[in-house]
């Protein structure tokens, strides 16, 4: 019997090594709960793809990565296998040619928690140029960040207002215009350190006439909201017009702001609930999706918000897939990758009537603070 055993642990462990990408239930890279937080960007550095990367890990990790020709492929070619005790780090690969797949395989020191997690380099414009202390899509202001390698670089700055997504059942949706007008153009010195002291999306080229570059957003009181200014705006998908324009009108005025929302969930007790359940959502939106807006304002931070981590989450090429269990009923989200200068992963959310049903009744849920 131990025989067997043996053959099964050895034949679970191949199967985390050894799976096709389509078929992962990736819902754990949106899952505050797990273990192990991992994720990491490319960049092209002359003939090197570097693969920056973040871990979050209450024990250092195994970080196994590899190359593979699609996301069919159930194995790849290993590059490096690697153990990290620091929450951040760059790996340096040579001669990896576009139209591949890097795949990195994490793993705690049990090797019983693996998850993968992938970047296609053939899809992405790869920017030339890491940019140091980035959270993901965003920057922290008065942060000081230095470009590396050596290089100079052009930053253009919009102050744009992005709108937030509309909702799922919204065939209407308005589009924001593929051309906006930089406020302020400047040349950067990766010599030099620079901290940015303006909220807004800041993008970094090496080449202003290609539409090639790499976005990061500049936010304060990011990603989680800690000012009373900033939580009027998220409460959009949940407010009446009326209750809205309150929420705006308060500012900084708690008691009106307070009033309002216990004029949606009735309760002082229900309110609590309510802005704690609700904000820590958005706080995971920001931190998950933030694009070249918010990420409470993305389709997929909203979708997330509203009706919280999806029960299965597939990737492909041109897509990612979102299923719920919502009263007994299988409800799927689909997102379609539509790249930008500004993000490589811009995701746009399908919208269909049939969502409107289960939208309000989800939303009368939160006024209730049923959450």
């Amino acid at each position: 019997m131990n025989r067997y055993f043996f053959l099964f642990l050895l034949g679970s462990c191949w199967l985390v090594n050894a799976q096709d990408l389509r078929s992962v239930n990736y819902n754990y890279l949106y899952n505050p709960e797990e273990s192990i937080q991992f994720q990491f960007a490319p960049y092209r550095i002359n003939d090197e793809v570097w693969a920056q990367y973040q871990v979050k890990s209450n024990a250092p990790v195994e970080i196994k990565w590899e190359l593979r020709d699609a996301l069919s492929d159930r194995e790849g070619v290993s590059l490096k296998t690697m153990t990290s005790k620091i929450n951040a780090g760059i790996e340096k690969f040579s001669g990896l040619s576009t139209g591949k797949i890097l795949v990195a395989i994490v793993s705690d020191s049990t090797k019983k928690n693996s998850k993968v997690y992938y970047k296609q380099l053939e899809q992405e414009k790869l920017p030339p140029f890491c940019v140091e202390n980035s959270q993901g899509n965003y920057l922290s202001p008065q942060t000081l960040t230095q470009i590396f390698p050596t290089t100079s670089v052009y930053i253009s700055y919009y102050s744009t207002d992005f709108p937030p997504a509309s909702s799922p059942h919204n065939l209407a949706q308005s589009k924001v215009s593929p051309l906006l007008k930089a406020d302020s153009i400047f040349r950067f010195s990766t010599e030099e350190k620079i901290a940015f002291t303006k909220s807004g999306l800041y993008l970094f080229q090496t080449d202003t006439s290609k539409a090639e570059g790499r976005a990061w957003r500049v936010e304060d009181d990011y990603p989680k909201y800690a000012t009373l200014e900033s939580l009027a705006d998220p409460l959009v998908y949940i407010c009446t017009k009326q209750e809205f324009e309150k929420l705006k009108l308060a500012k900084g005025d708690k008691k009106l702001f307070d009033k309002t929302i216990l004029s949606i969930t009735g309760s002082t007790e229900r309110a609590k609930i309510f802005i704690r359940n609700y904000f820590r959502r958005v706080e995971l939106a920001n931190t998950y999706f933030t694009s070249y807006k918010e990420g409470w304002k993305n389709d997929r931070g909203m979708i997330y918000i509203i009706f919280g981590l999806p029960e299965e989450v597939f990737k492909f090429a041109d897509r990612e897939i979102w299923d719920y269990e919502i009263n007994g009923k299988k409800v799927r989200f689909q997102f379609m990758k539509l790249p930008t200068i500004f993000d490589p992963d811009n995701y746009v959310l399908i919208r269909e009537k049939k969502y409107a049903q289960t939208w309000f009744q989800t939303i009368d849920l939160w006024r209730k603070a049923r959450f």
